[in-house]
């Protein structure tokens, strides 16, 4: 350390740290220890763990105990201790009417905390006092030092005494920040370093036990106090080196304490006598140089571990039994919790903890049983006005149960590492669960809002209706959202077993030459990525797929919990509405940018080379520096872009990418509306490096939230999200095909076609046979193997001839945008983020349809009228893609669609039979098959199913 920080004369100087610096100097500056590199640069410890090292303190058996003294200088002047009879003289300041000099008192203990003693004087002392004021019971010669003014203007002596609580906490919470090893003191024992007993084994568990005093828990303000005093003190543990009693003594001879003793006091010529001594010392032990340099590498480096004490139980429940508390504010609950994590670094403290929280928790909810029983009891015996009297009865009522159960769930689950199944409160809550799924399912929700009967206890999903898109929760939802919230965290521990697939897996296979990878390629491709859209059957996904509509007004109501307790929802993304994603989306895109500073890109472009030059200047950005806001300027234009050249920018370039000059994308049919890339696209030499532009641009759009005019396939969607396509992709390509192919699924095709496992491919005008499997041309494709045809050649034609282009593709893609941030979205879901949702005129689309055993003056068509006209704009985007293929539409509206014969219009068919079957689609002919229900409401019901439900795969029926 360096010299001392003060004045002229010599004596101990103070380093920059508060640690005391040991030698005297004049003047000069602080005593930090030199740790500066070449450059002026400061050397910084390696990690958290080296920063906040204490080599005062050792662990030995798990318990702390003061490090052994060092060799120190004879002449070093012993230690002047502050006493705690000093420090209770200073204390009676506190009792002053108009308390002067507080900053002067700080600074005058701050001062002698600088020294081990002094400040371990100091801190027992303060706590003393603190745990006698807070228990009534100060010395009587303290009292007699209050000024009368002081006494008399607070006649209250609680109300007194509270005022002087309050101030000392405010200068035991100044000391900790101003003396650096206070608050990491409060962790130790220090009675072994005063000599002293006491009956807490350190200052932490003092102040721990302020909480269980009446005047503290009486007052919310000093509870609260108490609490950021813990949580600071706990915010600044550090770690002690661990020592082993086992460890053998290092060796020594009379001859080693010798030799070592004379070079110890050598005097002017030690240098010389050191160097013998070690000579005589390594030959006294008859070591080698390579016994030395094995002795070297064994050596095994001391055990640093983290500071934290073992309380007793009393001590842990009562600050456990804050978390029942009610009336503290949010963050007071959240200090309690981060102090309850860090103190179960210790094993005994943690098992302890999750007693005390569990016992807390079964009481709890043993207390918010009996009102949810009890109301479904109620409920299921009262006619429609009673029913509505006590609905509202019980939403008025408070849940403040249900918050407290909220808050011991998550500190349980938050320290069992989500392994809260082997907690007792687990189990013990079940019957509370299946209650509320009753409660819920007796209600549902309908727009706006308002909580109906529902006469079958057993709602399913079908019978589930729109929910309202408003961000305020009806009473009845707000009254059980604590309740739901705790679910969501105790169940949050199941797993959905996942798979790896994707065109990330297949093998490398040419553009233009696949007859001998085709094969091997077969065989070795995966079947799907992880189907994070399942819902499984566990008791989240259960809960989850019978109530989405309660879940998403949850959510909507608050993003947040996307992020934290209804995190696991995302697992069973297929029940989240889009909207509800699309903002957990655009929180990771803030995540990743917030806190990183990005510049802004500059491109100028020609208008009519937009393509090209752009390519040029973006191709060799870093993914980090696309990052940045883009800044377009127009070459020999005025525009200055403040956000409309950009977007102008990404509507000229979105054409442009499906010119066919470049060759990258085709028609999916001779007039569709949607694209997929070109397998003869190796025509243009750069071709791969287009692609990998063309996803590193989408992505950027998506990125900035820009709408992208591009409408993709089914298929190609499939592979950005990395889901494997099927043949039911083939009807928005190849509707001929399809049908085919459906035909040979569906029929016994022994003795019927003559077909084998191969396929051709025409490239120019060049027909190449291409196998399926090894020698598939010659093996013929039967009843058994029938299957892995319609697999095998969806594969090719889907994946395979397309896959560098898809590589290519997905590689720019997942610079900007990782697969992982997507996967909570299917096919049509991912086209509304890159497109955005049309403006769908409905009175163009009912002045350009057809119907086909219905009429205009149709009760059902009526009925489809009115819920179209009630749909949000999401909704009537599915309908349109459902029906269509596409959610694009044509720029001369509805009387241009298009179809596989060219226009064709929007068609509705009646179906004859059970009236209980969803609505199905034919995209190749803009045709809806509607069954001829006998309600609207079920219209409404059975159509949103089949819009949201049914925007993945073909083939409803």
């Amino acid at each position: 350390r360096g010299g001392g920080g003060g004045g002229g004369r010599g004596g101990p100087g103070v380093g920059a740290e508060g640690d005391e610096a040991c030698g005297g100097g004049g003047g000069g500056g602080g005593g930090r220890e030199d740790r500066t590199l070449p450059g002026g640069r400061q050397a910084q410890p390696a990690d958290a763990e080296e920063r906040n090292r204490n080599t005062d303190w050792v662990s030995k058996d798990g318990l702390f105990c003061r490090a052994p003294a060092s060799t120190v200088d004879a002449t070093q002047k012993p230690e002047h201790v502050f006493k705690s009879e000093h420090v209770a003289t200073l204390m009676k300041t506190l009792y002053v009417d108009q308390l002067p000099g507080f900053g002067s008192l700080i600074r005058i203990l701050a001062s002698v905390c600088k020294k081990p003693m002094s400040r371990a004087n100091v801190c027992m002392t303060l706590l003393d006092f603190l745990t006698n004021e807070a228990k009534m019971d100060v010395p009587n010669k303290m009292l007699l030092h209050s000024s009368n003014t002081f006494r008399k203007s607070i006649n209250d002596g609680e109300a007194q005494r509270s005022v002087v609580l309050h101030r000392c906490f405010d200068l035991l919470q100044h000391l900790l920040k101003t003396a650096v090893k206070l608050a990491t003191d409060f962790t130790f024992p220090l009675d072994q370093l005063l000599g002293t007993s006491s009956i807490f084994s350190t200052p932490l568990e003092y102040l721990i036990n302020l909480l269980s005093t009446e005047l503290v828990s009486r007052s919310k303000s000093l509870l609260e106090q108490v609490i950021v005093l813990v949580h600071f003190v706990c915010s600044k543990l550090c770690f002690v080196k661990c020592v082993d009693e086992s460890e053998p003594a290092p060796k020594s001879s009379a001859k080693n304490d010798a030799v070592l003793e004379e070079s110890k006091d050598g005097g002017a010529g030690s240098s010389n006598v050191a160097s013998e001594s070690k000579k005589d010392v390594d030959e006294a032990n008859g070591e080698s140089k390579d016994e030395k340099a094995a002795a070297k590498e064994q050596k095994v480096e001391p055990k640093w571990v983290k500071a934290v004490p073992a309380l007793s139980s009393s001590s842990i429940i009562c600050l456990s039994e804050i978390l029942s508390c009610q009336g503290c504010s949010d963050s007071t609950y959240d200090r309690v919790i981060s102090i309850i994590e860090e103190l179960s670094h210790c094993e005994a403290n943690k098992s302890v903890v999750i007693d005390a929280l569990s016992r807390a928790g079964e009481n709890v909810g043993k207390l918010t049983f009996p009102t949810l029983s009890n109301t479904l009891r109620q409920l299921g015996t009262s006619d429609e006005v009673a029913f509505d009297e006590c609905l509202a009865s019980f939403s008025l009522q408070s849940c403040n149960n249900e918050l407290v159960l909220l808050r011991l769930v998550k500190s349980i689950t938050t320290l069992l590492n989500n392994k809260i199944c082997d907690n007792s409160i687990f189990n013990n809550l079940k019957p509370m669960w299946e209650v509320l799924d009753t409660l819920l399912t007796t209600c549902r929700f309908l727009d706006g809002g308002d909580e109906k009967t529902n006469g079958n206890s057993s709602q399913s999903r079908d019978e589930q209706v729109a929910q309202p898109k408003q961000h305020s929760l009806p009473p009845l939802l707000l009254r059980l959202s604590p309740l739901i919230e705790t679910f969501f965290v105790l169940n949050s521990f199941e797993e959905v077993s996942e798979t790896t697939a994707g065109p990330s897996g297949l093998p490398h296979t040419s553009g233009h030459d696949m007859e001998e990878g085709h094969a091997a390629a077969a065989s070795s491709a995966k079947s799907s990525r992880s189907n994070l859209d399942a819902l499984d059957t566990t008791s989240l996904g259960t809960f989850i797929d019978k109530h989405r509509v309660v879940v998403n007004m949850i959510v909507r109501s608050n993003p947040a919990l996307l992020e934290s307790s209804f995190k696991s929802a995302l697992r069973h993304a297929q029940a989240i509405d889009f909207d509800n994603k699309k903002l957990y989306f655009r929180g990771l895109i803030r995540k990743k940018t917030s806190g990183i500073r990005v510049g802004v890109v500059r491109i100028h472009v020609r208008r009519d080379q937009v393509f090209e030059d752009s390519y040029h200047q973006l191709r060799l950005r870093t993914a980090a520096e696309l990052l940045g806001r883009l800044h377009v300027q127009f070459v020999n234009e005025e525009g200055v872009d403040a956000g409309g050249l950009t977007r102008e920018w990404y509507q000229i370039l979105a054409r442009k990418i499906f010119d066919g000059n470049y060759a990258l994308f085709i028609r999916s049919t001779e007039k569709g509306a949607t694209y997929q890339p070109n397998p003869l696209s190796y025509i243009n030499e750069d071709h791969l490096g287009f692609f990998k532009f063309v996803g590193r641009i989408i992505a950027k759009a998506i990125y900035d939230g820009q709408i992208f005019d591009a409408y993709f396939t089914r298929s190609f969607y499939k592979h950005m999200l990395g889901i494997k396509p099927t043949y039911h992709d083939f009807e928005a390509i190849d509707p001929d095909y399809f049908k085919s192919l459906k035909w040979i699924v569906e029929n016994n095709i022994s003795g019927v076609l003559d077909l084998t496992m191969s396929t051709e491919l025409d490239e120019f005008g060049q027909v190449k046979i291409i196998d399926l499997i090894p020698n598939g041309r010659n093996l013929p494709v039967d009843e058994s193997n029938k299957l892995e045809y319609v697999r095998l050649i969806t594969e090719v034609k889907l994946t395979r001839s397309i896959e560098r282009q898809i590589k290519a593709f997905l590689e720019g893609f997942h610079e900007l945008i990782p697969a992982k941030d997507i996967e909570i979205f299917n096919a049509l879901e991912l086209e509304l983020l890159v497109s955005g949702l049309p403006d769908i005129d409905v009175a163009d689309l009912k002045a350009n349809i057809e119907y086909s055993g219905y009429t205009s003056s149709s009760p059902q068509i009526m009925w489809f009228w009115e819920v179209v006209a009630k749909l949000e704009k999401e909704d009537l985007a599915r309908l349109i893609m459902f029906v269509t293929g596409t959610s694009k539409v044509p720029l001369d509206g509805f009387a241009e669609l298009q179809g596989m014969n060219g226009t064709q219009k929007f068609q509705i068919h009646r179906v004859a039979g059970d009236s209980s079957r969803l609505p199905t689609a034919h995209t190749c002919f803009n045709q809806l098959d509607m069954p001829e229900y006998d309600t609207c409401e079920k219209l409404h019901k059975l159509l949103l199913v089949a819009i949201r439900e049914g925007s993945e795969g073909f083939g409803f029926g």
